[in-house]
């Protein structure tokens, strides 16, 4: 893999909370309502499926594959037309860089409310525990 100059900004890591803490939280949980309905579920699903960005994403990715001083030659010395046409995608990166960050918010709730509810567990350290145990698909008879 290649080095990067940009940082990523660190994980967060598990913390130890007072039970006050802790019960403040549950609470919250316990009184937050549905995040999304069911239709609107189904549509984001169904727009993730889509992947209409695709053609976005293979040419951000193309421009990484690159260095900074390639793709600065490769636009300094483009016709007018590629130019408009990088502009666009750069239009449309922008637009699917809001969905993405909007789908990270929201799994990142989602995330947040499984860690909470299974912490109400009695059992929590053995079903963690059990969970990182990598799972072996049993075969299927085909009909």
């Amino acid at each position: 893999m290649a080095t990067r100059s940009v940082t990523k900004p660190a994980r967060a890591t598990a913390r130890q909370i007072t039970g006050a803490q802790a019960e403040k939280a549950f609470r919250a949980v316990h009184r937050s309502p549905a995040f999304l309905s069911k239709e609107e579920m189904g549509k984001i699903d169904a727009i993730t499926r889509e992947d209409r960005h695709g053609v976005t994403r293979r040419l951000a990715l193309a421009v990484l594959a690159r260095t900074g001083a390639e793709v600065l030659d490769d636009v300094a010395g483009c016709d007018r037309q590629s130019a408009v046409a990088i502009s666009q995608t750069l239009s449309s990166l922008t637009d699917y860089l809001e969905k993405l960050h909007g789908l990270a918010e929201m799994m990142e709730t989602a995330q947040m409310r499984m860690a909470i509810a299974l912490a109400r567990r009695k059992d929590m350290s053995s079903v963690l525990e059990e969970a990182k145990t990598p799972q072996v698909e049993q075969p299927t008879a085909q009909s």
